[in-house]
């Protein structure tokens, strides 16, 4: 350790604390399964309450925002772009 990098430590903590923030799966409490015809959010088996509560808030994110909805809709226009190729 020099001053240098005691002082680019202190400059970068908050960048530092950010990325942490952004990464730690608890913030986002799970990931969708796609595939499902309805909403499942899938969690670590040892997630803690904090990462429970996100998951489920994640889960009433996607119902209200109609995810499952979205990505039919674009599979649809995608395979109707597909067809018109071939035609």
């Amino acid at each position: 350790r020099n001053a240098l990098t005691v002082v680019g430590s202190i400059l970068c903590r908050s960048t530092f604390d950010a990325l942490k923030k952004e990464l730690d799966y608890a913030e986002y409490g799970g990931a969708p399964l796609l595939g499902v015809n309805g909403t499942c959010i899938i969690s670590h088996g040892s997630s803690s309450a904090r990462a429970i509560k996100n998951a489920i808030r994640v889960a009433s994110e996607f119902t209200k925002t109609r995810v499952n909805k979205h990505i039919i809709d674009g599979l649809e226009e995608y395979a109707a772009g597909r067809k018109s190729e071939g035609s």
